[in-house]
């Protein structure tokens, strides 16, 4: 296995773009910044990926009206490469940061000053979700997302203080060519997010890649 820097990566087999916003026909979504690495090339493919976050502030100046139809989620995970066919046809490994209004609503005993965190996977047909860990004040998560290859699963985690407090295994034969995130409103209103800091370390067949 050979190894490289994140620039040499994106040269050899990664292209970095900004990642769309949803469709108009889903028009009950708003998408934030965000970052897509991929998809990979020459055969190579992503066999690990590990994230750091450190858990911003809850969004201020949210809409109070409906409360209970409002949710943000911050999400990075991987996926096969799509090869321009459509995602929400893929499963797509992505571990959740949730906060809403009213985080009971949707299945977190969290008040609308902290955030939730859950293991998670979307699939066409459902998402598949551990449940909901309230997290504490300036909070600090690892994330673990790696091929299992003993199971052909893909096995995530997260992490925090050290201790895993959620985890995953699903989408069996998966071999993840994209590395993307998104800040995702459902139904107006999400308020003002503060800037918040990755780190990330990508591991592949041939590659390692690492960006702050």
């Amino acid at each position: 296995m050979s190894r490289t820097t994140i620039l040499s990566t994106v040269a050899l087999g990664l292209s970095a773009m900004a990642a769309a916003s949803a469709p108009d026909t889903y028009p009950n979504y708003e998408f934030g910044n965000s970052f897509y690495l991929g998809p990979t090339t020459g055969g190579q493919y992503i066999t690990k990926a590990t994230y750091s976050l450190a858990v911003p502030a809850p969004p201020t100046d949210f809409v109070t009206t409906n409360e209970d139809q409002t949710w943000l989620s911050l999400w990075i995970g991987l996926q096969d490469n799509p090869n321009n066919a459509d995602v929400l046809n893929m499963n797509f490994v992505q571990p959740l940061l949730n906060w809403g209004p009213d985080n009971e609503v949707w299945g977190c005993a969290a008040d609308n000053k902290h955030w939730c965190a859950a293991a998670s996977t979307y699939t066409p047909s459902e998402q598949l979700s551990q449940e909901y860990v309230p997290l504490p004040d300036n909070a600090s998560l690892d994330f673990v997302v790696e091929m299992n290859t003993s199971t052909g699963m893909i096995d995530q985690s997260i992490s925090m203080a050290g201790s895993v407090i959620s985890k995953e295994s699903d989408s069996q034969g998966m071999q993840p060519a994209v590395f993307y995130s998104g800040s995702e409103c459902y139904a107006d209103g999400c308020g003002t997010l503060d800037a918040h800091s990755k780190y990330f370390l990508l591991v592949g067949r041939r590659i390692e890649a690492n960006r702050v």
